[in-house]
């Protein structure tokens, strides 16, 4: 009867490799207190919901949940740009989907005020194509970095739209 069930049951017990339940269930197990910044988004609303207030904008409209960034006449800022607090010396990681209307170029910078941010146009800029494409870049963030901002880049330009979606932060964890 009940010694044959409890027999049987130590002979599955020491001869299963994962039990009962599967493969290791529990994460972090030692209680540890350290926090793999990598998994940390640094973005509020980067999908661009219709009625998010995370983003600061500048000729620009979030509309269909994505940004579009109207440039409509020369000598005018347009952009959109949110706070993020960087920690001097990390490496970051921001990645976006980005199209435009015409073949211009966008810059992206983490300080859009001094353009000193470690991100700047020096090392940021792209053309986007008119289908929406996946962009990345890395820096390393100093001590001006405070924002992530896409902005126009050619003041001269007029009369095209750049759109944004999807965009995400993450620190860089090198093992």
């Amino acid at each position: 009867g009940s010694q044959s069930k409890i027999d049987e049951f130590k002979t599955f017990q020491t001869t299963s490799t994962f039990g009962v339940w599967g493969d290791e269930l529990i994460q972090n197990g030692e209680f540890s207190t350290t926090v793999d910044r990598s998994l940390i988004e640094e973005v509020t609303d980067g999908d661009f919901p219709n009625n998010t207030t995370a983003w600061s904008l500048n000729n620009a409209v979030i509309i269909n949940n994505e940004a579009k960034i109207e440039i409509d006449s020369a000598g005018s800022m347009a952009s959109v740009s949110q706070p993020i607090s960087f920690t001097e010396g990390k490496e970051y990681k921001v990645t976006f989907d980005a199209k435009g209307t015409a073949a211009n170029n966008i810059r992206l910078q983490s300080n859009p005020s001094t353009g000193a941010g470690g991100l700047t146009n020096a090392n940021a800029l792209f053309q986007p194509t008119t289908s929406y494409q996946t962009y990345s870049f890395t820096w390393i963030a100093n001590a001006s970095c405070n924002h992530i901002s896409f902005e126009r880049n050619d003041f001269t330009q007029t009369n095209w739209d750049f759109y944004i979606d999807n965009v995400s932060v993450h620190e860089v964890i090198t093992q």
